[in-house]
């Protein structure tokens, strides 16, 4: 009778580790509820793709802004502490927008109120990805398995944080739902362990900053291996995945008016698509070829979000928005595993602070570029552009690439 209690045990994961998956499945579910909410809320009261786009650009271009400061921060600083505070933060922001919508301003100030809330949400969400990837090595020793639970959790964030807000929307209004985001993001800041063996604060020489983040800088491109690995996934980003979630939405309003909870669900399937993608890829995270099979997933996301502005019917709609997200999914799981993998333990937290940065930075000026083209013309014509231009530079990458470039530049 102890060996199947002594088997149950060895499967139980260890509380921390426990502690830890639980506050970033809560901090990424309340991370895309706001992202979605603010955006929504926007687009409808607002002046439609551009105000949302605009909003959105804000919100991830401070996160950028932030992300190698509190990368430098999160080796120098103890880590938990710093990711508790930025959770508290972000809590904050959604707060603050709460109030405003329940004030009911005027759509100019409702506009204004969002842009000073994504400023504050993004200051305090900038790096806390990143940092939450580094902490996994002072959670566990073994850090490749729970690195990629880490990044599906991210995904099943996305998949469901945008339903969730759109029923809490519907159920309650927007105040009430982003009430709940509120509540959430600070549920992720209190739940979050603190490990044993944490460095301590007198450890780094924080006025050391700016020389710190060069050091971190320069560590990845001396290293071929880690910017190449980041590379990998600029196409998706920034022609996919900043576009979709700040200007589909209005696209969506447009050709399915009425339809909240159907919005909510077109972002469900890119979750879903994502989080098959990751899984399937992680099979193939150390096979030679994995830059091309990085390439060409993003040329499925890039053709499968221009057929879907093509064919406007809901069944098609979250179809190809499915393989979308499959398209977008092998980049984000393959690549942390790599940078977890070449990384040096004194620039951990500054080179996954590098890895939220094209997952922050590059999605916001895509976003941007798509809402200043859906001003011009319309949400569907802007998409349609991305994409081909996704389209465009996906098979430059794959014409200029060659097998041994791959296999000898990562791995």
């Amino acid at each position: 009778m102890g060996e199947p209690a002594a088997a149950r045990d060895s499967m139980r994961l260890p509380p921390p580790l426990l502690a830890f998956f639980l506050s970033a499945l809560a901090g990424t579910i309340g991370h895309a509820m706001f992202v979605y909410g603010i955006v929504v809320i926007v687009t409808d009261v607002g002046d439609g793709a551009l105000q949302a786009s605009i909003v959105f650009a804000v919100a991830f271009l401070v996160m950028g802004l932030m992300t190698p400061v509190r990368g430098f921060l999160g080796d120098v600083v103890p880590i938990a502490r710093l990711i508790r505070n930025c959770g508290f933060g972000m809590a904050l922001a959604a707060l603050a927008f709460a109030l405003a919508v329940l004030l009911s301003p005027a759509p100019t100030v409702l506009f204004v109120a969002a842009l000073l809330s994504s400023a504050l949400y993004g200051y305090a969400a900038g790096g806390v990805a990143g940092n939450r990837i580094a902490m996994v090595a002072l959670v566990t020793s073994r850090t490749a398995t729970p690195t990629i639970i880490l990044s599906m959790m991210t995904v099943f964030g996305f998949t469901f944080g945008p339903l969730l807000y759109a029923v809490a929307r519907v159920q309650f209004g927007d105040f009430a739902a982003m009430m709940i985001v509120a509540a959430i993001l600070l549920l992720s800041a209190l739940s979050l362990p603190q490990p044993d063996g944490q460095h301590e604060a007198s450890g780094g020489d924080r006025s050391g900053a700016l020389r710190g983040i060069l050091d971190g800088v320069a560590h990845i491109f001396n290293n071929r291996s880690l910017w190449q690995a980041l590379l990998l996934g600029i196409v998706p980003t920034l022609f996919v995945l900043g576009p979709v979630q700040s200007v589909m939405p209005q696209m969506l309003a447009t050709a399915f008016p009425d339809k909240e909870i159907f919005r909510g669900l077109v972002f469900v399937a890119l979750g879903l698509g994502t989080l098959v993608g990751g899984i399937v890829s992680t099979r193939f995270a150390r096979s030679p070829s994995r830059r091309f099979l990085t390439i060409y997933a993003s040329l499925l996301a890039c053709a499968a979000l221009v057929a879907a502005t093509s064919f406007l019917s809901q069944v098609g709609v979250v179809v190809l928005i499915f393989i979308c997200g499959i398209g977008l999914g092998v980049p984000h799981a393959i690549v942390p595993v790599i940078l977890q993998d070449r990384v040096d333990n004194t620039m951990r937290a500054r080179t996954m602070a590098a890895l939220t940065l094209k997952l922050t930075g590059v999605p916001a000026i895509g976003a941007a570029l798509c809402g200043i083209l859906a001003s011009a013309s319309d949400a569907r014509f802007a998409l349609m552009v991305l994409g081909c231009g996704g389209l465009a530079t996906g098979l430059l990458l794959a014409r200029f690439g060659t097998p041994s470039q791959s296999a000898s530049a990562i791995d």
